[in-house]
């Protein structure tokens, strides 16, 4: 995160990503990344994960969910370290990220193993 939102660069590469014909068709806007999930990894100051008291000022998960899902991709993780907001919060929030990361390696696992 980047002053509440995304830095330059990286709009510029998620507007190289979204193309027509390539991750949505038009007319209709369909997605056409369906079936991909996406794990995204964040560092913001501040935490910002529901209840905290700057979670209205997120304004990167929301805006990365609708561009995702804009392409098709709707099973999306996030996970986010509060790095300038504590030795308390910091820990709280790696510990929180390594339980995420841990989920989401098992599930890639299980989902892995069915196919």
């Amino acid at each position: 995160m980047y002053n509440f939102g995304l830095s330059a660069g990286f709009k510029a590469y998620i507007d190289q990503i979204v193309r027509v014909g390539r991750t949505f068709s038009y007319p209709g806007f369909e997605g056409l990344a369906k079936g991909k999930r996406a794990v995204v990894m964040m560092a913001a100051g501040q935490e910002y994960s529901e209840g905290a008291p700057m979670t209205a000022m997120d304004y990167v998960t929301p805006y990365l969910s609708t561009v995702l899902g804009f392409v098709g991709i709707t099973d999306v993780a996030f996970i986010a370290v509060a790095t300038n907001a504590g030795e308390e919060t910091l820990t709280r929030t790696l510990e929180s990220a390594r339980a995420s990361i841990q989920a989401v390696a098992a599930r890639t696992t299980t989902v892995g193993s069915a196919t």
